[in-house]
């Protein structure tokens, strides 16, 4: 990266930690302008880097370095490729889940997805391995930390590097006060969290898209554009179209494709839903 230049004659990187550094500043700057405006609210151009630099180095090493010198993604997000997966599935936002985690008022169960950033392996006083993790997605991040049986059996998908997604409850624990005497008088409830069920979200198992077409909207460029979306993301999901009279999602006509199944990690496929956002009225997906 060092030995590309820009326009300019900076190196990418020292394109790179300007730009990163305006971006701090402006999300530190909150003063008003002389119009009254906060300053927050200029947009600050991306620089433009050599055209071989993405060619360069595999996406992940550039993606980490990016992270590592900016604080933020430039190129793409590492979920990027899960993005309509985690946008059509009951998925709790990293920045609302830890500040559930951290508050523990509640008894709740959440899913969430995330880019692992940091897995470091400890040990602890007693001699035991144990886990600390940090996990990313578009909205905050999440740190916890896996003990005994739960570090054995998730460490394996707790990379640096890997999409996870995972379970998280809230529930209730026991403990004694005095491990001599353990009975209910010496019993305390504590809510702490539990996570489970840790998994590659690249593994996950999406068996079927039903996407809701308003019969109003349905016309030749609309039919054109859903055949030719269908060609180009092939895939192993069954594919599934709701006929529907205006908003009446309740009372429609499902038709399941025997033909044609579709991926729904491609990019394509999201790019029909927002283009015909005003036909498609909803989109479900089954695990």
């Amino acid at each position: 990266i060092v030995s590309d230049f820009g326009e300019k004659g900076e190196t990418s990187l020292d394109m790179l930690i300007k730009f990163g550094r305006s971006v701090q500043q402006q999300k530190n700057d909150n003063t008003m302008s002389l119009f009254g405006e906060s300053t927050a609210s200029f947009s600050i151009a991306h620089p433009k880097l050599p055209p071989r630099m993405d060619k360069m180095i595999y996406m992940p090493t550039l993606l980490k370095n990016e992270y590592s010198v900016l604080g933020i993604y430039l190129s793409s997000h590492p979920l990027d490729k899960f993005k309509f997966f985690i946008d059509h599935t009951n998925i709790t936002h990293l920045d609302i889940a830890s500040k559930i985690i951290e508050e523990k008022s509640l008894k709740t169960k959440m899913t969430v997805v995330g880019y692992v950033t940091k897995s470091t392996e400890r040990t602890s006083k007693n001699g035991n391995l144990f886990g600390e993790y940090t996990i990313i997605d578009y909205h905050g991040e999440l740190k916890f930390a896996l003990f005994g049986k739960d570090y054995t059996a998730y460490k394996a998908v707790l990379n640096e590097g890997y999409s996870i997604i995972m379970d998280v409850e809230i529930k209730e624990r026991f403990f004694f006060k005095n491990d001599k005497n353990k009975d209910d008088k010496n019993k305390e409830v504590n809510l702490s969290a539990v996570y489970s069920n840790v998994r590659m979200l690249q593994d996950v198992d999406v068996k079927s898209i039903n996407m809701y077409f308003d019969i109003n909207g349905i016309d030749s460029n609309f039919r054109k554009e859903f055949f030719n979306m269908v060609e180009k993301c092939k895939g192993k999901t069954e594919l599934c179209i709701t006929l529907i009279d205006g908003t009446s999602i309740s009372k429609g006509i499902k038709m399941v494709s025997r033909a044609k199944q579709i991926d729904v990690n491609n990019d394509e496929l999201n790019q029909f839903i927002k283009n015909n956002a005003s036909t498609i009225k909803k989109v479900t997906i089954t695990q």
